[in-house]
C-alpha cells in the first residue's frame, strides 16, 4: 500500500512539473513577438501650425495653417535582447493644411497660405513591452509651402518655396498579428524661415512655418 502512494505520489509530482514547464514554454513563446524588420505603412492624420508673415516695412500677418493629410511610410527595426528597439524612418505625406491671415494695419490685404506636401528621415527608439511598442523618434523634415498675397479679394502676387528643419514626435505601435501594426502618433516641427525678394505688388518679406500634427498609421511587418 506504501509503495502504491508512493508512486501516486511521485506521477502526481511529475505531472505536476511537466505542465509547469509547459506552461514557461507556452509564456516565452507568447511573449517572443521580435519587432526587427522592414516595414511599410501608411497614414492619415489632421495638422496645425504657426505661421508669420513679416514684411521689411513692419506689415505683418499669421496665416496659421490647419487641416488633414495622408501619406506612406517605411523603415527598419532592430530588436535587442534587453527589449531596446531602434529604427530608421522615412515618410511622405500630401496635405491640406492652409490658413488665410489678415494685415492688421491694413486689414484689405490678407495672405493665403498652405502646405502642399510634408516629407522627413527619422531616428526611432523604444522599448518593447511583447506587443506593444512605445517610441521616440527626431529627425529632418521638409515641406513645400506656398503663400499669396491678396487685395480685396484679388490675387496680386504668390510665392512658393521647399522648407527643411527638425522634427520631434513620440508614439505607440500595437501588433495586432505578427505582420499588421497599428500605430497612433504626436509629432511637432519646425520648418525654419525663408526670405522672399521684393515683387512690384508685394514688398521684401519672412515667412516661417511651425507645425503640430496627430497621426494614424497602419503597417505590414516582413
Amino acid at each position: 500500500m506504501k509503495q502504491i502512494l508512493a508512486t501516486a505520489v511521485a506521477m502526481l509530482a511529475i505531472s505536476t512539473t511537466a505542465n509547469a514547464a509547459d506552461n514557461v514554454v507556452f509564456e516565452q513563446s507568447a511573449a517572443a513577438y521580435n519587432w526587427s524588420g522592414v516595414y511599410v505603412g501608411a497614414q492619415v492624420g489632421h495638422g496645425w501650425g504657426r505661421s508669420e508673415y513679416m514684411a521689411t516695412n513692419g506689415a505683418f500677418a499669421n496665416p496659421d495653417p490647419d487641416g488633414f493629410f495622408g501619406g506612406g511610410y517605411v523603415g527598419y527595426n532592430t530588436q535587442f535582447n534587453s527589449g531596446l528597439v531602434l529604427g530608421v524612418e522615412a515618410d511622405f505625406a500630401f496635405s491640406q493644411i492652409d490658413g488665410t491671415g489678415v494685415f492688421p494695419l491694413s486689414p484689405e490685404f490678407t495672405t493665403d497660405a498652405d502646405v502642399n506636401w510634408s516629407a522627413a528621415v527619422r531616428a526611432r527608439l523604444g522599448y518593447a513591452y511583447d506587443r506593444f511598442l512605445p517610441y521616440i523618434a527626431a529627425g529632418l523634415t521638409i515641406a513645400d509651402y506656398d503663400h499669396n498675397l491678396v487685395d480685396t479679394g484679388i490675387q496680386i502676387d504668390s510665392f512658393n518655396d521647399t522648407y527643411s528643419g527638425w522634427t520631434i514626435g513620440a508614439g505607440v505601435e500595437y501588433a495586432v498579428t505578427d505582420n499588421l501594426i497599428l500605430r497612433g502618433e504626436y509629432r511637432y516641427s519646425d520648418f525654419g524661415s525663408a526670405r522672399f525678394p521684393g515683387t512690384p505688388a508685394a514688398v521684401e518679406h519672412d515667412v516661417d512655418l511651425k507645425t503640430n500634427d496627430l497621426r494614424l498609421g497602419i503597417a505590414y511587418k516582413f
